[in-house]
């Protein structure tokens, strides 16, 4: 109901359970679970693709580039609800190998998202450790951030309640 009556929800996975929020939201969007990988549009590594493709309203708040760390992508995402996708040279790693290789699924993929769902939002980003504190200070990571997330409407509450305790 926090949504459906105005408020915003950000949803970041990769690996977890993220999945489970969204299919209790009613939501068709789901994380793919399968690494995502960019050997050539990348910082370091292939492993932190850089994202560089975004919708207009994102563009407007001058981001040109948000590095992603160990991240996913996203599935049954309508092409007006996608914000960010990877690059035509990334792809997802579904054997594990950390190579492309005969049919495993090449880009661009949709790697951020934002619906309306009642009067309220529901973002998703399909890396969670883009809010970590080295990747924040990473090219336009802090304004995607604030971005998703609209701190200027109140108070920011962090749930990890869907996790499973260790």
């Amino acid at each position: 109901s926090f949504v459906t009556q105005g408020g915003s929800l950000l949803v970041m996975d990769d690996y977890g359970y993220g999945n489970s929020v969204l299919e209790y939201l009613g939501l068709d969007a789901r994380f793919s679970g399968e690494p995502l990988l960019d050997p050539l549009f990348c910082y370091r590594n292939q492993w932190m693709p850089k994202i560089t493709d975004f919708s207009p309203d994102i563009e407007e708040n001058d981001i040109e580039v948000v590095v992603f760390n160990h991240a996913t992508s996203l599935t049954h995402v309508s092409e007006r609800d996608v914000i960010a996708w990877s690059s035509s040279s990334s792809f997802l790693d579904d054997d594990g190998d950390e190579s492309w290789g005969q049919g495993e699924s090449k880009g661009p993929f949709p790697v951020a998202a934002k619906f309306k769902l009642g009067k309220g939002t529901v973002a998703l980003a399909s890396d969670p450790s883009i809010i970590i504190n080295s990747m924040m200070r990473s090219d336009d990571n802090y304004s995607f951030m604030k971005y998703l997330i609209h701190p200027e409407l109140g108070q920011v509450l962090i749930a990890r309640a869907h996790l499973l305790k260790d």
